[in-house]
């Protein structure tokens, strides 16, 4: 079932073997069953956690190597195709921890935006 899952995903995450750790199972399961039940978790809504995680990673992520990293898609993208595509490319700005936001900004730039009406 999905709580299993879940948890089970969330133990492997955190490097408990599976089976392992009752107690992590037990914990996780509570958080998993808030969560789900009432869009808790903590006492917070998941949507204002992850506004806050989002906001956290931004300030403490490297802007000049982020700059760089999407630069550097820009180009492999429109200008200069490397011949083993965009991977590398799009590794090093999840590597500088670009957003996927930002990292379809960039193909954006070269690919323009997705319009159904188009063939």
């Amino acid at each position: 079932d999905t709580r299993s899952e879940a948890i089970e995903a969330a133990l492997a995450f955190l490097g408990e073997p599976q089976g392992e750790s009752e107690l992590a199972r037990t914990w996780l399961g509570l958080r998993f069953e808030a969560a789900r039940r009432h869009g808790l978790v903590d006492g917070q809504a998941w949507e204002s956690l992850l506004v806050e995680d989002l906001a956290r990673r931004r300030a403490a992520r490297d802007g000049a190597r982020l700059d760089e990293a999407l630069f550097g898609l820009e180009i492999a993208s429109g200008w200069s195709p490397s011949p083993d595509g965009l991977m590398p490319s799009i590794l090093r700005a999840v590597e500088a921890e670009a957003t996927v936001g930002e990292i379809c900004r960039s193909l954006e730039k070269s690919f323009g935006a997705y319009d159904p009406s188009r063939p």
